[in-house]
């Protein structure tokens, strides 16, 4: 029998689906690079949303009136959509819930604190995202079960060599993985992971967000127990998600939460729960979201998840080959081969945040920070990376675009920021300061520590010093506010307008940007104000406590 390839797949008369890509960022054409954190939704999406709001929403189970009725239909039709999508045994198996978090979040509930206890191992990898590792750290926790770690090898993939020795920790009762790490794209084994836990008799539960919209999920062919998925990563509204368990789990599970629709029957003396999936969804749940997410399962299968797929791998190889050209790049993860469209890097000693500003400025969006996987960065040896994510409506020009500016960053900060950057002014300790302070912005991991010696009038900064480490902007702007406060009166530089300083950085900044760029002046004002006993004015005072300055 012929083996046939997919269609191949017309990025640019998808994106006409896109009503979002019909404007320009900075005056350039916008090259989304960003979908895996969130997709952007199509026209089919959005006026199914709006037709279902006009003309069918009621809540539902609970009416016996022609709009609760269609309103049930549309709700329980789009069950039914999800569980052909991964080939569920049942639809009665596919719970609605918030996002895969929740989902995630539910089985690590309702199994893992009945089920776990002292002796008992849990399992998951150094790939994971929060998502699938903190409720399992947590849980671990609180039951007095060992949480261990797959570690992976030097391209990013898990070694499961060291199964062996995880075993003989104790009695291996949960293995949690994500099919797809949507850090590095890494492909990950979950059938044989599921083959082995149940060999251990564990249940295996899988994060299979990044998985879902970009290639095809048969939950019985991967052998899992539990499937999290979320929508709106899949052109989908966002707030709703969807987790697939084995009927016969989800039935022996306690709930997850409680209240009206999740109930069989209550009286003063006790209450009893409804049948899956009823069970674990109690209250009024996203009913339009879900009927949303019906229809972006109904979009992607007509653009087809192999066309999506085999996209998505040719997207990946033309950026890796692309990026490995441009000077001082690293680049995180498996070979293009086993991995799906994603591609991790880092620009020499440029801080990512910094990087992904200076493509924003041509339009193009990618993601910079540690991604929701703070162990993986710590295995990788970094604070953040740059991340280029496609799906089915990039063209392959978005990543011409991103491998040409990475290279124009190393010119641009260099000559901008990065001689602050890299000789910074004032930098280092001191010995009995008369004012200090100190503060973090956690979106970057910005650390800034200032210290004030004043003049022996008590007036007037005779030096001024800062130690920390964090990006480009946050450590060049305290470099450069070091030279700028020197010889000023401390009351002046307590009240010292920020315009000042965003004037000497001399590049713009988006708003996120811009409290990476205020940190040292917070810090310092805080040192400042606190050395002489007067209250922080309003506008510095909420700045200062989301930069848990102290």
């Amino acid at each position: 029998m012929a083996v046939t390839s997919p269609p191949k797949l017309d990025a640019r008369k998808l994106r006409a689906d896109f009503p979002i890509f019909k404007q320009q960022i900075h005056g350039k054409p916008l090259a989304y690079l960003d979908s895996a954190v969130s997709t952007h939704k199509p026209r089919q999406v959005l006026e199914k949303l709006k037709d279902f709001y006009e003309t069918s929403y009621a809540n539902v189970h609970r009416g016996v009136y022609t709009l609760s009725e269609r309103s049930t239909a549309e709700y329980e039709g789009a069950r039914q959509k999800l569980a052909q999508f991964v080939n569920a045994p049942s639809d009665r198996e596919i719970v609605f819930v918030r996002g895969a978090t929740e989902g995630l979040n539910l089985v690590a509930y309702a199994w893992g604190l009945v089920n776990l206890g002292p002796g008992d191992v849990v399992v998951v990898t150094e790939l994971e995202h929060h998502s699938n590792f903190v409720p399992w750290q947590y849980i671990a926790g609180r039951t007095g079960a060992t949480l261990k770690m797959i570690e992976l090898d030097d391209n990013g993939e898990l070694d499961l060599s060291a199964l062996d020795s995880i075993a003989s920790e104790g009695r291996v009762k949960v293995v949690a993985n994500n099919l797809v790490s949507n850090a590095l794209g890494t492909i990950n084994p979950i059938e044989k992971l599921s083959a082995w836990a149940h060999e251990q008799g564990a249940i295996m539960v899988v994060d299979g967000a990044q998985a879902a919209p970009h290639k095809a999920v048969d939950v019985q062919a991967l052998g899992c127990d539990f499937f999290a998925f979320s929508s709106h990563k899949m052109c989908g509204p966002t707030s709703v998600g969807a987790l697939w368990g084995r009927l016969e789990l989800l039935e022996s599970m306690e709930p997850f939460n409680l209240g009206g629709h999740m109930i069989r029957k209550v009286t003063f003396e006790e209450t009893t729960w409804g049948e899956v999936p009823a069970k674990y969804e109690a209250g009024t749940q996203p009913i339009a979201e879900a009927v949303g997410f019906g229809a972006a399962v109904d979009y992607v299968n007509e653009v087809g998840l192999e066309s999506i797929e085999r996209h998505e791998h040719e997207l990946a190889v033309y950026a890796l080959e692309r990026l490995a050209e441009v000077p001082d790049i690293k680049l995180y993860g498996p070979p293009a081969d086993r991995r799906a469209g994603i591609v991790s890097f880092n620009l020499g000693d440029i801080h990512p945040h910094d990087v992904a500003q200076v493509l924003d400025l041509e339009g193009v969006a990618i993601r910079a920070g540690h991604h929701c996987c703070q162990p993986l960065m710590q295995k990788l040896g970094v604070a953040a990376t740059n991340r280029a994510s496609f799906y089915r409506s990039t063209r392959s020009n978005s990543g011409t675009t991103a491998a040409r500016y990475a290279g124009v960053v190393s010119d641009f900060y260099r000559e901008v920021i990065l001689d602050h950057y890299k000789n910074p002014r004032g930098h280092g300790a001191m010995d009995a300061p008369d004012a200090q302070a100190e503060g973090m912005n956690p979106l970057c991991g910005d650390e800034v520590t200032i210290s004030v010696a004043l003049a022996d009038d008590g007036e007037t900064i005779d030096e001024v010093k800062f130690e920390g480490r964090g990006c480009a902007i946050s450590q060049a702007a305290t470099s450069m506010l070091t030279e700028m406060v020197k010889g000023r009166s401390a009351s002046d530089v307590a009240s010292l307008p920020k315009e000042e300083l965003l004037e000497e950085i001399g590049i713009p900044l988006t708003p996120i940007r811009l409290k990476c760029a205020l940190l040292g002046l917070g810090v310092l004002k805080v040192a400042l104000h606190r050395a002489k006993g007067t209250p922080l004015p309003a506008e510095w005072a909420g700045l200062a406590s989301e930069l848990e300055i102290s």
